[in-house]
């Protein structure tokens, strides 16, 4: 199945996990023998100890500081030690660095990188707003949502580099007498769903138990980052 691995998600699952920018993951049978409620207790079948879960935290941080290629196994052998010795050598940092120090290091750095790519969504209306946004995705389109943005609120939509081309966002703000108020401008065709989605293609929304709707293109993505800001002024007057 697909699942989204930067929060929580709730998707329809498409075919190709990877084309939609989810990871596939196995899932497990749980046989329920009890109608009125039944708990499921979760444990590690492999032998990850403090140590080794550690460890295996200090590779993924280390691979996503782009120093280390390798598995991510929990074993700190050659290759680990080499990708270590190399973060502390180009950040000037000694050879005797903890492994507590060493993980906050790396985080602040992913954090840090973080934030110079990807696609940022920020309220700056009075009112929540529900977002959405649609983008070209390999040969096609996609189209995920939703981000609930209060008032002065940002969220994260893409972490990934973007590319230099227009994105798309929709937006829904409720308006004083009950109505929705829509982005004024919007003319681009996408799919969205009632839930939180993740929809490939443009195209017979309602066929799928989808809606079309209309999103606004934004400007091109610089440096393979984009902040795009909801004013008031860009909501019409809404349904009355």
């Amino acid at each position: 199945y697909c699942v989204d691995t930067t929060g929580s998600f709730s998707v329809e699952s498409p075919a190709d996990c990877s084309s939609m920018g989810l990871a596939a993951r196995k899932f497990r049978p749980v046989l329920i023998e009890a109608a009125g409620g039944w708990t499921t207790s979760f444990t590690e079948l492999d032998e990850y100890d403090l140590e080794k879960a550690t460890a295996a935290g200090v590779q993924r941080l280390l691979n996503e500081a782009e120093v280390y290629e390798g598995n991510i196994d929990g074993y700190i052998g050659r290759r680990t030690r080499a990708a270590i010795g190399e973060f502390l050598a180009e950040n000037d940092l000694s050879a005797e660095t903890s492994d507590a120090d060493l993980i906050d290091l790396l985080e602040q750095i992913a954090r840090e990188k973080g934030r110079e790519v990807g696609l940022t969504l920020c309220n700056r209306t009075h009112e929540r707003i529900w977002a959405a946004i649609a983008r070209r995705k390999g040969e096609g389109w996609e189209s995920r949502g939703w981000w609930q943005l209060e008032s002065g609120g940002c969220a994260r939509a893409i972490d990934d580099a973007l590319l230099a081309t227009p994105h798309f966002v929709f937006a829904e703000m409720e308006g004083d007498e009950g109505g929705l108020r829509h982005l004024k401008g919007a003319s681009d065709a996408f799919c969205v769903a009632r839930g939180r989605f993740a929809i490939a293609g443009r195209t017979d929304c309602e066929a799928s138990a989808y809606r079309t709707v209309n999103f606004k293109g934004t400007a091109p993505a610089a440096g393979g980052k984009l902040t795009y800001e909801f004013f008031e002024r860009d909501f019409d007057e809404g349904e009355r």
